[in-house]
């Protein structure tokens, strides 16, 4: 519910409503609302690990590759959901950076660690001579990462996945090697 209304549109009655949990339950697991927020934040980092644990044990030999399989997982998934929701950080992000400073942190947070995976397979993809590029490592993920975080706004808007492929088609045919 938040990640398709939002944060500040989802009441904490409607959540217990859909749930079909006593209020008490509520406040039994979670401190608050923001609490709450915190946890799916969580959640949503370690679905992110997990993406890209799959996408390494995929393509062992080849961490450019595993990178590539690592946004065709997303990108399958919000061809799935006819590109309705886009990202939840992202959502998160945009509703609330301005006012949650601790979910601003948070998201920060994940986002630098998505960043940091990136880094760490265009470095190794470097060494193995697969992929070559003259900036750092990191500016070269953060540019990918903020590239990614646009298409999925833009495919969101657009309800089809054209910016998604022009992103995999700049990312992984025209800027390396």
């Amino acid at each position: 519910m938040i990640h398709i209304k939002g944060y500040n549109n989802t009441g904490i009655k409607e959540i217990l409503d859909k749930a079909d949990v006593p209020k008490g339950s509520f406040y039994h697991y979670f401190r608050s609302k923001e609490d709450l927020a915190l946890n799916i934040l969580d959640y949503h980092a370690s679905v992110i690990n997990n993406i890209f644990a799959y996408a390494l044990e995929e393509n062992k030999d080849n961490p450019f590759m595993a990178l590539r399989c690592f946004f065709e997982v997303f990108h399958k998934k919000f061809e799935e959901l006819d590109y309705f929701g886009g990202c939840p950080l992202g959502n998160l992000s945009q509703e609330l950076s301005d006012t949650e400073e601790n979910i601003r942190i948070k998201i920060d947070n994940i986002f630098n660690n998505i960043v940091d995976k990136i880094a760490d397979l265009l470095e190794k993809a470097k060494d193995m001579e697969i992929i070559d590029f003259k900036v750092d490592s990191r500016d070269y993920a953060q540019f990918i990462f903020n590239s990614w975080e646009g298409a999925i706004l833009r495919a969101k808007t657009m309800k089809n996945r054209q910016s998604l492929d022009i992103f995999m088609n700049i990312i992984f045919e025209k800027m390396h090697l």
